[in-house]
């Protein structure tokens, strides 16, 4: 795990030390952040992600998101495991195929 942290402190040194943004980055920036959030907007709104079409018109209005996730199961409350309350929950049309 040190390995790991060791690897991403080198790696922020070596962006500190260039001095300059990536390509993608800057490319970005020139957008305000209302435009682009306007722009994720346009391209999901066909896609049928309700959490995430939400969470980006709150953004826009800026307001928190009202994402209504299904409720955690208490330990020891029923025999189901936590994956399987989800997905009891969720609508059929996001569910897995078995």
């Amino acid at each position: 795990m040190a390995l790991l942290w060791e690897n991403l402190v080198c790696q922020l040194d070596s962006v500190r030390a260039s001095g300059q943004t990536p390509a993608a980055v800057g490319a970005v920036s020139s957008d305000s952040r209302e435009q682009r959030l306007q722009q994720a907007l346009e391209a999901i709104k066909d896609s049928g992600n309700a959490m995430m079409i939400e969470s980006l018109k709150a953004a826009l209005e800026g307001r928190p998101a009202n994402l209504e996730l299904p409720e955690l199961p208490i330990p020891g409350q029923n025999g189901m495991s936590g994956p399987e309350v989800y997905l009891s929950q969720i609508s059929d049309r996001f569910k897995p195929d078995r």
